[in-house]
């Protein structure tokens, strides 16, 4: 949890670095994109955590449904911001592409992480 509280942190002031000092890459929705992305991290931490306190036998299948729900969320978000009578539609696209691209990066660490600490704990 730690470890996400401290990457949404980092990605926040990196997206405010970019808006400062580089304005023309950065959308003016680009906050409601940091927020929308940290909430739904957020909700995935918290699911993830509550099914394996449940069943650890049924981790795989909580991360696929974890993220299909994920994938849609965001479908669903740039659906109603696009066609919400949004400027800079591209500018838009590209600042969201990246934001998903950091948070699944972190994400797929985070499991390899986790996962090279249970095969460690196996093996010994």
């Amino acid at each position: 949890m730690l470890r996400l509280l401290v990457f949404i942190a980092c990605f926040s002031a990196l997206v405010a670095g970019l808006q400062f000092f580089l304005p023309a890459i950065i959308h003016g929705s680009v906050w409601q994109i940091t927020s929308f992305m940290a909430i739904l991290s957020l909700f995935a931490h918290f699911f993830m955590a509550f099914v394996l306190r449940k069943n650890k036998e049924l981790f795989l299948l909580a991360y696929f449904t974890n993220m299909i729900i994920r994938l849609l969320a965001c479908v669903g978000f740039v659906f109603v911001m696009v066609f919400s009578g949004l400027e800079n539609r591209i500018v838009f696209m590209a600042n969201f592409f990246a934001a998903y691209l950091f948070f699944l990066g972190f994400e797929i660490y985070l499991l390899l992480a986790n996962l090279r600490a249970n095969s460690k704990a196996v093996n010994q």
